[in-house]
């Protein structure tokens, strides 16, 4: 992922002693710096939009759960989920934080900052396919903040009954 200014791109790392970390990579510099290395598995960074921010998912609790981080000057981190939650995307605007947490889909208002973050409320419920292989949430809210983009299970229907038909040719004679 890109800042909003195009200066950094945010990628995660797999490293034999740190498993997954989140490194940015300076466009201009080339230069590759570790933003958050831990011996936990933090995946699915997100710059906020107003790049204060860095929303991601460790499991250092002992399941994921979505955090925020300070970037330029701010500092601290703040658990955001209370239930378990990956894949986190702000709004556009940066005033709420959304992120997975099994099948529903959460918000929590950020209008106040990460320390004063609002509960975090369902949103909606479904079967939507979650993960990706490009460690990038697989959803994202439009313009608007009110509707999503996100890839539907299929469900498939029950197998139809098989009709096996034994020495076939012999029926046609």
């Amino acid at each position: 992922m890109k800042s909003r200014d195009g200066r950094y791109i945010l990628y995660s790392e797999l490293a034999s002693s740190t498993s997954y970390d989140l490194w940015t990579l300076d466009v201009a510099t080339r230069k590759a710096t570790p933003l958050v290395q831990t011996p936990f598995k933090e995946e699915h960074g997100q710059f906020s939009p107003d790049g204060r921010w860095l929303a991601y998912s460790s499991d250092e609790s002992g399941r994921p759960e979505v955090y925020v981080a300070g970037l330029s000057g701010h500092s601290g981190k703040w658990q955001i989920s209370i239930d378990g939650g990956s894949e986190a995307v702000w709004s556009r605007e940066g005033a709420e934080l959304f992120y997975r947490c099994g099948e529903r889909l959460m918000s929590v208002d950020m209008r106040r900052g990460p320390a004063d973050a609002g509960v975090p409320a369902t949103l909606f419920e479904g079967a939507y396919f979650a993960g990706s292989l490009t460690g990038l949430p697989n959803y994202d809210v439009l313009p608007d903040g009110a509707s999503f983009l996100l890839v539907a299970e299929e469900t498939a229907p029950p197998p139809a009954d098989l009709l096996i038909t034994v020495d076939c040719f012999s029926h046609l004679r």
